[in-house]
């Protein structure tokens, strides 16, 4: 999913690595915790829907201010191997934010299945919409005012 966000690359970048206030904002993801450097450990846990379920992913792509990606495997990645993905592009007028999952693994033939990719799509819209409209509210407040006539 992807989603044009009226703010700058910094400030949505500062929203996703904030794993603490991730409550305050959305409902895909209840909580994150771990450290935000390249091989660490995360525990993320998923809210709307899937139960709270908790699962630990290792942090594989962190390219700071552009792109932040874990993944979680079972038996190397053969059984399963799922990676989640964000990424922030410059536009024009803000950011072009893409939020993707990709699923692979001799089990992972469950993930495609009608049901759990309108699931998965509805609540990655809404984490989208979520981190829009947190990132447009943020930048607007951070835009000094204009000196004052005299």
């Amino acid at each position: 999913t992807s989603i044009e966000i009226l703010a700058p690359a910094s400030v949505i970048w500062d929203i996703l690595c904030d794993f603490e206030r991730y409550p305050e904002w959305n409902a895909l993801f209840s909580n994150i915790r771990g450290e935000l450097a390249l091989g660490a450990t995360l525990t993320v846990e998923l809210e709307s829907g899937w139960r709270g379920r908790r699962f630990r992913s290792k942090l594989t792509q962190l390219r700071t201010g552009n792109e932040l990606t874990w993944e979680r495997k079972l038996v190397f990645g053969w059984v399963f191997r799922g990676r989640h993905s964000f990424r922030i592009e410059p536009t024009t007028n803000g950011c072009l934010f893409t939020h993707t999952a990709s699923f692979s693994g001799i089990t992972a033939d469950v993930f495609p299945s009608g049901r759990f990719r309108k699931r998965l799509l509805r609540d990655f819209e809404a984490f989208n919409h979520g981190l829009k409209s947190r990132a447009e509210q943020m930048a607007r407040t951070d835009v000094p005012s204009p000196p004052a006539a005299e």
